[in-house]
């Protein structure tokens, strides 16, 4: 009968802190759009690097207007409704890199240009 040695490794501590350590340095704000948004900008869903500046509803969706184009047109100021993990957000909540926000185009896209009073 063989005997079972166990090769030297890290401990479980060590490798939970790594992981926090990962975790912490690659953090990233999940963006999802919804509505007309994903048809207009190309994307549903992204991963962003925050930049320090921007700390609030109102300076993400200036950050956002920054890259231009369709992204300009989205993004103005009363446009959209944002979340913030999952709750609505005004202007100044706070936002950081381990959130998810969505923004949702109030023309949702449905049937645009359509008559329904009828």
């Amino acid at each position: 009968m063989g005997v079972l040695t166990s090769s030297p490794g890290p401990s479980c501590a060590m490798v939970v802190t790594r992981i926090r350590l990962l975790r912490t340095h690659h953090e990233m704000a999940r963006l999802l759009y919804f509505g007309a948004l994903p048809d207009r900008l190309g994307t549903a869903s992204e991963e962003v690097d925050l930049p320090a500046d921007v700390v609030n509803v109102h300076s993400l969706l200036a950050w956002l207007r920054g890259r231009g184009g369709e992204w300009q047109k989205a993004m103005v100021e009363g446009g959209p409704q944002v979340t913030v993990n999952k709750a609505f957000a005004g202007a100044q909540t706070p936002v950081s890199k381990r959130d998810e926000i969505a923004i949702i185009s109030r023309d949702l896209g449905w049937g645009a240009g359509r008559d329904y009073s009828a």
